[in-house]
């Protein structure tokens, strides 16, 4: 695979600057193959890649292809959702037996969370603390002091409990690709401290995430780490595509199914 993948990576990249008119190649090129060698990974590179080829094609025939795209997704995200939640039957049963068991209280939880333009929405999620709730709430200084349970702690590493999210995403709430909802007290900050960084909610929350997958952690405790965070984010609202939200998907599955230490 590491053989071939940097000739079909070059070979992709001249066919994406041949599309576009020919006072635009010279520039795009260097663009784009100084952009290319900062993404790490052969899988990463083949992506932006082929992303080049479908930016290229947009660009040489004028199209805007923002409502198709969203239109895709949302079909994409019905789909893939539905097929996800029965194919992941057994594990969501064994994990609400297992929090049953573990300690009392409801099996799932819901808390309150940003979403698409400043729209409060009602976040499932497997309970995996003592007390049900969201919790305290970030500040500045400060950090959660959540109890979690031994099932809470497992789902956590593993990153299932968000699984009941597929809830808000069938109500069309969230997407399976889109940046991390932020609880009430991360976007106060964000909208009073860092204004600028606020047009993060032009886009649906999501499951899986750009930020995330790129080692940015749920739950930033400092403003100075939500805001690394969100500017990952915003990198995922200017670059959207459903090549980049493929990429995402695939490594956050990833992330949840390979061995732990790899």
């Amino acid at each position: 695979f590491k053989a071939w993948t940097p000739w079909l990576i070059n070979y992709l990249i001249r066919r994406a600057v041949r599309q576009l008119p020919e006072n635009q190649r010279t520039l795009r090129e260097e663009e784009w193959r100084s952009h290319i060698n900062e993404i790490p990974g052969e899988f990463g590179k083949l992506f932006e890649a082929l992303d080049f080829l479908r930016a290229s094609w947009n660009m040489s025939t004028g199209l805007t292809d923002v409502t198709s795209y969203l239109v895709v997704k949302r079909a994409s995200d019905i789909f893939l959702g539905a097929t996800a939640f029965w194919l992941l039957m057994p594990l969501l049963l064994v994990s609400a037996v297992a929090i049953r068991l573990d300690s009392d209280g409801p099996v799932t939880c819901v808390v309150r969370r940003m979403g698409h333009k400043h729209n409060t929405i009602k976040l499932w999620k497997f309970r995996t603390t003592a007390i049900p709730g969201d919790g305290p709430g970030l500040t500045q200084e400060g950090h959660w002091d959540l109890r979690l349970t031994r099932v809470g702690r497992y789902l956590r590493q593993l990153g299932a409990d968000g699984l009941p999210q597929l809830i808000n995403v069938f109500r069309g709430e969230m997407a399976l690709v889109g940046p991390r909802p932020l609880r009430l007290s991360e976007f106060d900050l964000i909208d009073n401290q860092l204004p600028s960084l606020s047009r993060r909610k032009n886009v649906k929350p999501g499951i899986f995430g750009w930020a995330k997958v790129n080692g940015f952690g749920e739950d930033a405790t400092t403003l100075e780490k939500l805001q690394c965070e969100i500017e990952q984010d915003l990198y995922y609202v200017d670059n959207r595509s459903l090549l980049i939200d493929l990429k995402i998907l695939v490594t956050g599955i990833w992330n949840i199914v390979r061995p732990r230490g790899s």
